[in-house]
């Protein structure tokens, strides 16, 4: 008994709640320090927001929604947590997940967070 409940006391550890959604029901948004995924758990089916940390800059790299959530605002609830997670940090975010990077534009309270000068692939040829 004391191993499983010593192994759930270092999960909790190892992750971070960031914010909260509510999408039937009571949903969390949580970073894994050791991965750098942002996740949101519904069910059996996870969507992931992944990035990496380098210096005082947040690289997003992907965004990825099972097939079942789609549609339901987790893609957002994950943009927003990550460049809500970066601004309470003084963190800079390079936007190179193209679903992000549009994320930032239509949302220009997040435009000051950008790296001065990146342009993401959603960015690059206009």
């Amino acid at each position: 008994m004391k191993e499983k409940s010593a192994h759930r006391q270092t999960q909790r550890t190892a992750t971070e709640t960031i914010g909260e959604i509510r999408i039937e029901g009571h949903v969390r948004v949580e970073i894994d320090s050791k991965t750098g995924r942002f996740e949101v758990a519904v069910g059996e089916d996870t969507a992931v927001l992944e990035a990496t940390v380098d210096g005082r800059v947040l690289s997003i790299v992907h965004t990825e929604i099972p097939a079942r959530l789609r549609g339901d605002g987790l893609g957002d609830a994950l943009a927003r947590a990550a460049l809500e997670y970066a601004r309470t940090r003084g963190m800079m975010v390079k936007p190179d997940c193209v679903f992000v990077a549009e994320y930032v534009n239509r949302h220009p309270e997040y435009r000051d967070l950008v790296v001065p000068g990146f342009r993401s692939g959603a960015n690059r040829d206009r």
